[in-house]
Parts: structure tokens; C-alpha cells; sequence
């Protein structure tokens, strides 16, 4: 009963400023009703009480857990209710100072860890995002390893992974996190967050039909609790499913929508910039170029405030430069694409981050003749978009679909290499391509992991385990220590070197699993010379503009 606890807390404050006005009980008072203002939605009234709070208790009680808590309100309402990172990195840290100092490895020091992640991983610092988490599911794994808190980080592990395009990962720790919500039928908030980040990894992997259904799942349960800012987040991603099924007036209208609500709470917001992002991309798909630049340059100001060397900017770029590309401005175009590029490189290498602007940089420098260009350009992103298949998850179906949404990147490279006259590599791509669809559904047919040894197999997790570590590392000191940044690409190179000695280790022991997890696509040597006297092979892609 909100509306009694602010008319009794009221109460209590006014009885304590005629008695002592700058006592702790006063300080008491404003922090409760900083928590029932905030529950109520009255963030400015919340904010306005929660300083008056923390002015008292730094006076009197500098060092108090009391007071620890008024910071973490305070963290959250920045967080959650203004959308303003800067503030809440600022009061949750205070907080976890505090606690930390007082009760180390106890739960509110985890409470502040997990803060601290939601907060890094919202301003896109990820490997930072996923060290406070990490901290955090340690501690409170050892005082409540089933409770809802543990649920809660496994969730964020799951977001941060997600964004790091580690889809096994994320779907892993969301799919650990729902099993902990679930048993408790209170935990609603919970399953819809847990069911609408599953919904994205869905829409990642291109399955459209769970990806609708988990969305709106999550939207019923966000309804029926009122919450209304997890809705427009998931008004959002149905704009983005609407977007790619090509029911693009639906779309745009979710998109304004959503643009509307998280402009009205902060207009120099994240999650503002994001929206404008959004609505870029609709527009560019509807053909209204100049109106998806306008959004796009709008976004851009937002982020070069706050953001400016995140994965998002880098994004944020690239559709910069494909708009610039439609208007047939390609000098304009370069500088952008060049930016998304120097952002993903140390942040996500072999991922779509880095795929994605090298494809385009190759379409941009085939366009200006520069075909030899071009084709270092298209080789560099295949190999990028490869690395990053093998950590998409899912069943054949879902991978497939995730290869045919970026099947242009094998298109570019062939299509480039046939005007340069090189038939031969041209063949060996497209039986790359191939090679990784076909050997797929060869595997769903006849599942060999048996045939690997169990040290083999854990071998091979410690290896991709301590790859991924070193390369979250890397995106951190990739922009900060150029020195640190030089050592972790060595280490990088280090993992693939044992990856690869590995990969010689299974073929010798099961030549069937290591032509599934090492594809070995075949030349055009290779086919003619395993083909019989006569034949004749008519080697053809369908591609999107041309056969």
C-alpha cells in the first residue's frame, strides 16, 4: 500500500525535523521514502529525497552500510528510472566501497557487483560487465546457490555473452537462469526477462517463430506486472522482427512508438540513441534515405557523448556508411565504415562486428575499381564471419539460418573473384560455403561426439574457454593499452595455434568429427581429381541479384 507507507513515512519525517533536523532519524525518513517514491514512479522526488538522505549520512555516519544503501537507490533510479550511466556508475560504486570494506563477500557486496554489470554492460564495457558479474555469482553461490540473485546474474552473463555473439554461451547461462526463476511462481519479472532475452537469441539465429512466440510471452507477463519500460523494450524487438519479415509500416510505427517513451524519460539517453538507431534502419529499408541519415547522424551525437568507442558506435557507423552507399556517396561512406572498423577490430575480432565493415569496405572499393582491393577486403570478412558461426549454437536448422541471413558475404567474395578471373578460388568459396551447410546436416544424421576422447573434449573447452577469456581482455585494453593490447593479440594467436594442433589430434582419431568441426572444403584440384574420366560438373550458386 504505497499510498499509506508515503502518508506515514511523511509523517515520521515531519516529527523527526521538529525534533532534530539533521539527526540520522531524519536521514531514516528519506531514505524510505526514496524507496517508496521510487517503486511509484516519482524518480525526481526519490532523487531529491535520496541526496538530503546522503548529505546527513555522510555527515554523521560517512562509512555506514546505511548509507551504502541510499547510494545503491540512488544507482538504481539513475539506472533504471533517467537512464543516466554516468550517475549510476557513480552511486553504485560508492556503494560498493562501502560494503565492501564493511561486509566483504557478503550479499550486499554482491548486490553491488551486480549493479556495477548492469551498469558497464549497458555503456558497452563488457569484459567489465562480465568480471563484477562473475565476482558477484561467486559469492552467492556460497550463501544461496539456487536463489534468485544467482538467477539474476546468470542472466546477465547471459546478455553479455549475447552481445559478444557467444549465442552457445548466453543461451547456456539464460536456460540456467530460467531453471531457478521457474520454481518460484513470484519470480514473474524474472521469466519474462530470462523468456525476452531467449527471444533475442532467437532473432539472432533467424528463428523467427520461437523468437515472436518467447516475445510475447515476455510482453503478456510485463503487462500483467505493469511494467512499462520492459514492454517498449519488447515493442522494440518486434519492430525488429516486423523490420525483417518486410512489414515495414508495422515496424516504423512500433519504433516511434518505443522512440517516444525513451525519449520522454531522457532525450540524451542510451537507450534514446538506440531507439534513433532503429528507426535509421526501417527507414533505410523503406527507401527514405535522407530521413534514416537524419536518425542516424541524431543517434551518432548521443553516443560520441557517452559511448564513442562501443560496439554500438562501431554499428552505428557501418549503417552511416551503407545509407551514404544508397545515396551513391561513396567517398562519405568510407571514413564511416573505416571508424566501425578500428572500433570492432580490437574490441570483437572474428565476429560479425568485424565481418560485417570488411564486406563492406570490399563492396565500397570494388565499386571505385579498386578491385584487388576489394578481394583482401571480402577474404578478411569471410574469415571473420566464419570464426564467428562456430560460436552461434543451436541445432543445424538454427545456424543454417544464421548463415543464410549473411549469405552475401560468400556472394561478394565469389562474384569479385570470377570478374578478377580467378575460377578456381572462385570454386574453392563457394565450396566453403557449401561445405558448411552440407557437413551440418551430415552431422545432425549421424552424431559422432563419441567418438572423441573425454580429455580430448575438455581439452578443446579449455581451449575455447581461454580464447574467449583472452579476447574479452583484449576489447577492454584494445582502446586504453596499446602495449597490453599488442601482448593479448599474441596470446590470441597462441589459442588458435593450439586449436589448430588440436584439430590435427582429432583427425587422426575420428576423421568423421573433425570433417564436421574442421571442414576441409574441397579445391578445384581436389574435384577434378576424385572425379572419373568423362564426367562433367556444373559447379552454380543462386545468388541474390544474379546465378
Amino acid at each position: 500500500d504505497f499510498q499509506a507507507a508515503k502518508t506515514w513515512g511523511q509523517r515520521a519525517l515531519t516529527l523527526r525535523q521538529d525534533t532534530n533536523p539533521d539527526g540520522l532519524g531524519v536521514a531514516r525518513s528519506l531514505a524510505r521514502l526514496t524507496k517508496v517514491f521510487s517503486v511509484t514512479g516519482g524518480i525526481e522526488r526519490a532523487k531529491q529525497l535520496g541526496q538530503e538522505a546522503a548529505q546527513i549520512y555522510e555527515t554523521l555516519a560517512p562509512q555506514s552500510m546505511e548509507l551504502a544503501e541510499v547510494h545503491h537507490q540512488l544507482g538504481n533510479n539513475a539506472l533504471f528510472g533517467e537512464d543516466d550511466m554516468i550517475t549510476a556508475q557513480d552511486r553504485h560504486g560508492r556503494a560498493l566501497e562501502i560494503r565492501a570494506a564493511l561486509e566483504p563477500n557478503g550479499l550486499y557486496h554482491a548486490i553491488s557487483l551486480g549493479s556495477l554489470s548492469t551498469v558497464a554492460w549497458r555503456k558497452d564495457e563488457l569484459i567489465r560487465a562480465e568480471d563484477y558479474a562473475l565476482q558477484a555469482l561467486n559469492i552467492m553461490r556460497n550463501i544461496d546457490p539456487n536463489g534468485r540473485l544467482v538467477g539474476a546474474l546468470l542472466g546477465t552473463l547471459g546478455n553479455i555473452a549475447h552481445d559478444r555473439f557467444n549465442f552457445v554461451a548466453a543461451e547456456d547461462y539464460r536456460m540456467q537462469a530460467l531453471d531457478i526463476f521457474r520454481r518460484n511462481p513470484h519470480e514473474k519479472r524474472g521469466i519474462a526477462n530470462l523468456l525476452l532475452g531467449l527471444a533475442n537469441l532467437d532473432f539472432r539465429r533467424a528463428n523467427y517463430d520461437d523468437a515472436i512466440r518467447r516475445y510475447e510471452e515476455a510482453k503478456a507477463l510485463y503487462s500483467e506486472l505493469g511494467a512499462a519500460r520492459a514492454t517498449a523494450l519488447v515493442n522494440s524487438n518486434l519492430a525488429n522482427l516486423a523490420k525483417m519479415q518486410h512489414r515495414y509500416d508495422e515496424a516504423f510505427a512500433l519504433a516511434t512508438e518505443t522512440h517516444g517513451f525513451w525519449d520522454a524519460i531522457n532525450p540524451e539517453g542510451d537507450r534514446t540513441a538506440r531507439s534513433l538507431l532503429q528507426l535509421s534502419a526501417i527507414s533505410r529499408d523503406r527507401d527514405q534515405f535522407e530521413a534514416a541519415l537524419d536518425f542516424a547522424y541524431q543517434a551518432e551525437q548521443i553516443f560520441e557523448k557517452h559511448a564513442p568507442q562501443g560496439l554500438t558506435m562501431a554499428q552505428l557507423q557501418r549503417g552511416l556508411a551503407l545509407i551514404l552507399e544508397d545515396l551513391e556517396r561513396p567517398e562519405e561512406a568510407w571514413p564511416h565504415v573505416q571508424r566501425a572498423l578500428a572500433i570492432a577490430e580490437p574490441l570483437a575480432p572474428g565476429t560479425l562486428y568485424e565481418a560485417l565493415p570488411l564486406n563492406l569496405m570490399g563492396r565500397l572499393a570494388r565499386s571505385a575499381g579498386r578491385l584487388n582491393e576489394s578481394l583482401n577486403y571480402f577474404a578478411r570478412a569471410l574469415d571473420a564471419f566464419e570464426s564467428q558461426r562456430s560460436l552461434v549454437g543451436g541445432s543445424e536448422e538454427d545456424q543454417g539460418q544464421f548463415s543464410g541471413r549473411h549469405d552475401y558475404i560468400y556472394e561478394n567474395y565469389i562474384d569479385a573473384l570470377l570478374e578478377a578471373g580467378r575460377e578456381a578460388d572462385a570454386f574453392h568459396i563457394l565450396e566453403r560455403y557449401r561445405a558448411r551447410v552440407l557437413l551440418t546436416l551430415w552431422a545432425e544424421r549421424s552424431p559422432v561426439a563419441a567418438d572423441l576422447p573425454p580429455d580430448l573434449r575438455e581439452a578443446q573447452g579449455q581451449i575455447h574457454r581461454g580464447y574467449q577469456r583472452t579476447i574479452n581482455e583484449l576489447s577492454q585494453a584494445g582502446s586504453a593499452d596499446l602495449e597490453r593490447a599488442t601482448q593479448l593479440l599474441d596470446e590470441v594467436n597462441v589459442w588458435r595455434d593450439k586449436r589448430e594442433r588440436l584439430a590435427d589430434q582429432i583427425k587422426e582419431l575420428s576423421p568423421r568429427l573433425a570433417a564436421i568441426e574442421y571442414p576441409q572444403p574441397l579445391t578445384l584440384d581436389d574435384t577434378v581429381a576424385l572425379l572419373q574420366p568423362g564426367t562433367l560438373v556444373t559447379s552454380f550458386l543462386v545468388a541474390h541479384d544474379a546465378t
